[in-house]
């Protein structure tokens, strides 16, 4: 036996011929396999082709802003700021009551900071720990706050007890008013006719007033007067103990 026959005796198998399998094509049929299911649970699994992402396109409505836990307005009865955060629990002409979980002192602090300056006007403060009150003049209005403690938290009541001028024209305090039309305004004070005349021969002779004419005795005042195009007559006269007012107001033509 020659010598390559013998080398392909027992022992020595001719090389396998056939495709060359190559790391790619091993990968493929590993991908493969998994998508199929072969050598493993017969479930087919599902590709999902995944899509561009859409952007949002943005309302056109506006999105309204969360509300406050507040359902105080933000301003009460002669346009004094309102504490906030308050629940009103009374609303009724000319008053306002209202409650916050912040305490009487926060409260206050925020009346007394609040109140002075900005066009306010106090004319009395009192701020102790248990309370406060203020009263001040706001839009032609007397307007008394007041703050007092609430269990949990504080209660605030907002009154007007009055006016305190006529499109200008100071209103003598104390004093309540008796008629109201449009113009013109009556009212009584517990002050005498000198006191209440007195006041009035102050308060027109300076703040840019021109007294057209006046008459003041110990039994009436009264007096007529002008300022930037504004006309009135106030009259001072007797009433019981105290006095009375009557102003009418006019434009000038």
């Amino acid at each position: 036996m020659s010598a390559p026959a013998a080398r392909q005796g027992a022992g020595h198998r001719p090389a396998l011929r056939g495709p060359k399998w190559t790391g790619i094509t091993l990968a493929c049929l590993a991908v493969a396999a998994i998508l199929t299911g072969c050598g493993g649970s017969s479930t087919t699994a599902t590709v999902i082709t995944p899509t561009a992402a859409t952007t949002a396109t943005p309302s056109t409505a506006t999105t309204a802003a969360t509300p406050s836990t507040s359902s105080a307005p933000f301003s009460g009865p002669g346009g004094v700021p309102v504490y906030q955060p308050s629940t009103v629990i009374e609303r009724l002409p000319g008053q306002l009551k209202l409650i916050s979980a912040d305490s009487v002192t926060r409260v206050a602090a925020y009346y007394a900071s609040t109140l002075t300056g900005g066009g306010w006007l106090i004319v009395s403060k009192a701020i102790t720990p248990d309370g406060a009150s203020f009263t001040v003049y706001a839009n032609e209005q007397v307007v008394t706050v007041g703050v007092l403690p609430k269990t949990n938290g504080s209660a605030v009541l907002i009154t007007i007890d009055g006016l305190y001028s006529l499109h200008g024209i100071p209103i003598y305090q104390p004093s309540a008013v008796l008629s109201q039309a449009a113009g013109s305004l009556g009212f009584i004070s517990g002050e005498s006719v000198t006191q209440v005349g007195a006041y009035y021969a102050s308060t027109f002779s300076g703040g840019g007033w021109v007294v057209v004419s006046k008459t003041v005795t110990p039994h009436s005042a009264r007096f007529t007067v002008r300022k930037a195009g504004q006309g009135a007559t106030v009259a001072v006269f007797p009433h019981g103990a105290g006095s009375a007012v009557v102003i009418a107001h006019y434009t000038l033509q």
